[in-house]
């Protein structure tokens, strides 16, 4: 049965204009509480010089709200909140507060995501500075909240979120094309075969196929329509790729290193939490890692429509990453695993204009994984250069392996046909 990309986005929380992120003026009868905590958090850098225990410790919230896009909003203030308290002392505690730890704990489990930084907690927190100028211009947004007073940690956020604006037209572009590839594929009197032999190029099935449709104008449309999908998907792939440089003129890299990253930790770090963080009130500990723009749910989302999946090692970190999202987010990554059509039709057309608009997509995006390793090299090399340690010991932001992201550019070129 056809849905509609609107039914679709509604169901998982995907805003038909940003995507995975939200507007968060747009959140209608949000509960007392939550605008309690987001007053809180606009005070974060003097409430962490003095007074954010106190906030803390009066604290009592009901959590009494169905409605899931509150229940998000509500949960990414939270965790602000917990590691604004947890990483901001000399002597981190191993014990979150119950009226910090429960309500996370309870949020976490109904959005069907890890109780500690993922990503989250910044899909709503941006605004434009000019209502009249773009939402994908670094220099027109910023924070709502922050840990620091520096522009360069709201630049760092604002980058991920950014990218997600852009994207979120080719997802709702790229669902649309793959619904009219089915409905094609599924009249045919082949599809049973098609479905066995879904990523390889089956002459004898293309033949039928051309049989069946030899004067069917609607086959040649399909194909201009999933060309031009591509095309627009390489475009905007790339647009983001020579976007993420902007972020170097506004994020200072020892700042970046030395004090922002220390708060967007987890508690898998052994050397601060050797068994795990306990939250006050909640049966058992919690080891769950920390925040990384990976937490995105937008790159696996594109990764599936093309199919470009992961095995091993890599599909391991990819797993990690899904522990940031939330339930509604994975269930769009899981969607596309199983139902995307594009790899498939591009394998069984043959047709080289289309091949070649899909291997330049592949080709952009990883470049644009190539771009972000090398962010990731500027930002964290120079650092750990200062403190005598080399790279292959380190870590991304959020525990997550930099030979992961050293390898996953050549890893997705080898999805080009």
């Amino acid at each position: 049965m056809k849905e509609s990309y609107q039914s679709f986005a509604e169901r998982h929380l995907l805003d038909l204009k940003y995507g995975v992120c939200y507007d968060q003026r747009e959140l209608k009868d949000l509960p007392t509480e939550v605008q309690y905590l987001e007053r809180v958090c606009k005070k974060l850098p003097k409430l962490i010089e003095n007074g954010l225990d106190e906030k803390i410790k009066h604290l009592n919230l009901q959590l009494g709200y169905d409605n899931l896009q509150h229940q998000r909003h509500a949960l990414g203030l939270l965790i602000y909140l917990m590691n604004a308290y947890l990483f901001s002392k000399e002597n981190i505690p191993q014990v979150l507060p119950k009226n910090l730890a429960k309500p996370i704990y309870s949020l976490s489990k109904s959005l069907g995501v890890k109780p500690s930084m993922g990503w989250i907690q910044n899909q709503g927190n941006w605004r434009l500075i000019d209502k009249e100028k773009s939402y994908i211009d670094l220099d027109n947004l910023e924070c709502y909240h922050a840990f620091t007073s520096n522009r360069g940690e709201q630049a760092f956020f604002l980058m991920t979120n950014i990218i997600d604006f852009k994207l979120a037209p080719l997802i709702q572009q790229l669902y649309e094309a793959n619904q009219e590839i089915y409905n094609f594929l599924s009249q045919q009197p082949c599809f049973e075969e098609i479905q066995i032999n879904q990523t390889q190029f089956n002459e004898d099935i293309w033949n039928t196929i051309l049989q069946f449709n030899k004067y069917n104008q609607v086959l040649q449309n399909l194909i201009q329509l999933e060309i031009n999908s591509l095309k627009a998907a390489s475009e905007s792939i790339l647009w983001s790729k020579n976007y993420i440089p902007k972020l170097f003129d506004q994020l200072d890299s020892d700042f970046f290193f030395f004090q922002l990253r220390t708060y967007l930790q987890g508690f898998a770090d052994k050397s601060m939490f050797p068994d795990g963080i306990i939250f006050e009130g909640i049966q058992g500990r919690q080891n769950s890692e920390g925040g990384s723009s990976g937490n995105s749910p937008t790159y696996q989302i594109i990764e599936r429509i093309l199919g470009i999946t992961y095995r091993g090692e890599i599909d391991q970190v990819q797993q990690s990453m899904r522990n940031g999202m939330i339930q509604k987010h994975k269930d769009v990554i899981d969607y596309f695993t199983w139902h995307s059509w594009h790899r498939s039709f591009i394998s069984l057309c043959g047709n080289q204009e289309l091949k070649h608009a899909y291997n330049q997509v592949i080709e952009a995006y990883s470049q644009f994984n190539q771009q972000h390793y090398e962010f990731v090299i500027y930002y964290i090399e120079k650092s750990l250069a200062k403190m005598g340690v080399t790279l292959d010991l380190a870590k991304g932001t959020g525990n997550s392996s930099i030979l992961f992201m050293k390898e996953k550019p050549q890893y997705i070129r080898t999805f080009k046909m």
